[in-house]
């Protein structure tokens, strides 16, 4: 009963996380922006979006964090998710923190 449960309180937690991320995207569509704050996993297993914490877009990478290699695979991650090129994202707080804070558009606006 109890793993039916943890299964099930899993699957509806990635069903929100889901619905949230597809949130992100509409209005990035919509608004041709959004500002996102991501919380960033480095030295991880794999590299991709691992769900939500809190508000937060919790991200994932296999590249440690040093020499801002972690944020650029973060970059890409972004990039790939949003579909749009890795030169319209601008990470704006948090370079070297886990917290950080991205500003995307849909166009390259010489950001």
């Amino acid at each position: 009963l109890l793993k039916k449960c943890v299964k099930s309180l899993f699957e509806k937690n990635m069903d929100d996380s889901a619905k949230q991320l597809e949130q992100m995207k509409n209005a990035l569509s919509s608004h041709g922006e959004i500002t996102l704050e991501v919380k960033a996993v480095p030295g991880s297993s794999y590299t991709g979006v691992s769900g939500f914490l809190g508000a937060a877009l919790k991200i994932k990478v296999v590249a440690p964090p040093e020499k801002g290699k972690a944020n650029e695979e973060i970059i890409q991650v972004l990039a790939d998710t949003f579909k749009v090129s890795r030169s319209c994202i601008q990470i704006t707080q948090g370079a070297t923190s886990p917290r950080k804070k991205f500003h995307i558009t849909t166009k390259n606006n010489g950001l």
